[in-house]
C-alpha cells in the first residue's frame, strides 16, 4: 500500500548484450533522473560519470477494500506472528492485539487463517466493494502440536483410540467410542493446519465406530507422505492425534 509521505525507490539491472559495461549513457544528463545509491541516505551519483538512465517511477492509484477482524487461539504456541491470513494472491499477518487487515480489490473472497501446528479456519465468500473497511471477521485456530496421550478426555463422552496401522499406506482406521449419541466432526489435516479430508460429520449413536482413511483428499487427490492429524469434534469437546502417511 502506498501513503502520502512515503519514498519509494525503483530497483533495476541493466546488461548490455555484448559483455560490455551498460551503465554509460552518451546522452544529455537530466536532474534527478540519474543513478543512485543508499550508503546512509540516498545520493545521485555525480554528473562527470554521466550516469543517466532516465527512470522515472510513476505510479497508477486504485481503490481497494480492507477484510479485517480478530484470531483467536485455544492456546498460544511459538511465533503468533507466523499466522498467515491468506486468500489467493492476498495474503497478510497477525498484528499485534490477535487483530489482522487483509487489503483487497474489490470482489468475493474465501479467506483462510492458518499456522504451523494449528487447525486452520476458513470464511467463505466474503464480499466486498471498493473502499469498503469490512470488520468483525474473525477465526479461531485450535492447536494441535501436542496430540493427546489420554485415550479419553475425562468428563467426555468420547473416546478418541489410535489409528492402525500407523504409519499406514494406502488406508488406515480410525476408532472412536461414545457413551451417548453426539454429533461428530471427523477431518484430517496436514502438518501446516490445513484441511485436507472431511471423514465425518454427522450424528452417531452411542458404542464404538470405526472410519477408514484411505490417503486421500476430499478432491480424491492422493496425499504426499507425511505426519497428518485426525481431529474428533463434538459440542463441546476435541481430541486430536498424530499418523504417518508413508508411501
Amino acid at each position: 500500500r502506498i501513503f502520502p509521505g512515503d519514498d519509494w525507490y525503483i530497483g533495476f539491472h541493466i546488461n548490455a548484450t555484448n559483455g560490455n559495461m551498460a551503465w554509460i549513457d552518451e546522452g544529455p544528463r537530466i536532474a534527478g533522473k540519474g543513478a543512485w545509491l543508499r550508503i546512509i541516505s540516498w545520493l545521485e551519483y555525480p554528473d562527470f560519470n554521466d550516469f543517466n538512465f532516465c527512470i522515472e517511477g510513476i505510479f497508477i492509484t486504485q481503490n481497494y477494500a480492507e477484510i479485517s477482524g480478530s484470531i483467536a487461539y485455544t492456546s498460544q504456541h511459538g511465533d503468533m506472528m507466523d499466522t498467515t491470513i491468506r486468500s489467493g494472491v492476498y495474503e497478510t499477518h497477525r498484528c499485534s492485539g490477535n487483530t489482522y487487515t487483509l487489503t483487497v480489490k474489490p470482489g468475493s473472497y474465501d479467506v483462510t487463517a492458518s499456522k504451523h501446528d494449528y487447525i486452520s479456519d476458513s470464511i467463505d465468500g466474503i464480499t466486498v466493494t471498493a473502499g469498503e473497511q469490512l470488520t468483525g471477521q474473525d477465526f479461531s485456530l485450535t492447536y494441535i502440536g501436542t496430540p493427546v496421550t489420554d485415550e479419553t478426555v475425562p468428563g467426555s463422552v468420547i473416546t478418541l483410540l489410535n489409528n492402525y496401522p500407523n504409519p499406514f499406506n494406502p488406508e488406515t482406521c480410525i476408532n472412536f467410542k461414545l457413551s451417548e449419541q453426539a454429533t461428530v466432526s471427523l477431518s484430517i489435516y496436514n502438518i501446516k493446519g490445513e484441511k485436507v479430508r472431511q471423514l465425518a460429520n454427522s450424528k452417531f449413536s452411542s458404542g464404538e465406530h470405526k472410519l477408514t482413511f484411505n490417503g486421500l483428499s476430499d478432491s480424491g487427490k492422493a496425499l504426499s507422505s507425511g505426519i497428518y492429524f485426525y481431529a474428533l469434534k463434538t459440542a463441546d469437546k476435541t481430541l486430536t492425534r498424530k499418523m504417518i502417511l508413508m508411501k
